[in-house]
C-alpha cells in the first residue's frame, strides 16, 4: 500500500506544506528538511537532521510505502503527527478504492476471483479435513455464488474449483 502527496496531506492534516511544521517542507514528491537560518542551528534542527546530509533530497518521498512513511516520520521527530483513527479509516479506504496503486497492482483480479477467495473462506476457511461434518457441500457453496452473480453454470464450476484437494468428493457417508 502505497501513500502519496495526497495521502500524506491528508492523514497528517497539511493545511499548507511550507507552514505544516517549523523545520519541515511537504511537497509534491516528499517531505524536506528545511535549511535552518544562519547562526539558527537550534534542537528542531538537530532533531530533524536529514539521514543523508543531503537537504536537496526528500526524508520521506512520495509515494512511499507504509513501513518509509513510519520510518521518515520518526527520523523527523514527528511520529505521533498522524491520528490513530484517521490511519484506519485510511487504510480501509485504501483497500477498497479502485484508483489506489495497490488496486492497480490488482487489476488483473476479477471480481468474480474475488467472490471466489471469498467464498472459499467463508465456506472452507474453518473446516477440519478429519471431520466431513464442517465439509460444506458444492450445492451450498454454488448458491451463495448464485446471489452473488454468478450464473448457475459458472457457480457450480467455481463450488469444484475452490474446493480443497484433501476435501473428498461425493455424499458424505450416512451415520
Amino acid at each position: 500500500m502505497k501513500v502519496g502527496y495526497g495521502d500524506f496531506v491528508k492523514l497528517c492534516r497539511v493545511d499548507d506544506g511550507e507552514e505544516w511544521c517549523g523545520w519541515l517542507s511537504v511537497c509534491k514528491d516528499g517531505v524536506y528538511v528545511k535549511e535552518p537560518p544562519p547562526g539558527q542551528y537550534d534542537e528542531r534542527a538537530i532533531l530533524a537532521e536529514h539521514p543523508t546530509g543531503n537537504l536537496a533530497e526528500p526524508v520521506i518521498r512520495f509515494p512511499c510505502t507504509l513501513g518509509d512513511l513510519r520510518e521518515g516520520l520518526e527520523q523527523l521527530g514527528v511520529y505521533g503527527c498522524i491520528d490513530a483513527f484517521d490511519m484506519a479509516e485510511w487504510v480501509k479506504n485504501k483497500g477498497n478504492s479502485n484508483d489506489t496503486p495497490m488496486s492497480a497492482s490488482r487489476a488483473h483480479v476479477s471480481d468474480k476471483l474475488t467472490k471466489m477467495n471469498q467464498a472459499s473462506t467463508k465456506f472452507w476457511g474453518n473446516a477440519d479435513r478429519d471431520d466431513r461434518g464442517t465439509h460444506p457441500n458444492n450445492v451450498t457453496v454454488a448458491a451463495w455464488l448464485e446471489q452473488q452473480g454468478f450464473s448457475a453454470t459458472l457457480a457450480d464450476k467455481a463450488a469444484t474449483i475452490i474446493r480443497p484437494e484433501w476435501a473428498p468428493t461425493g455424499r458424505k457417508p450416512e451415520e
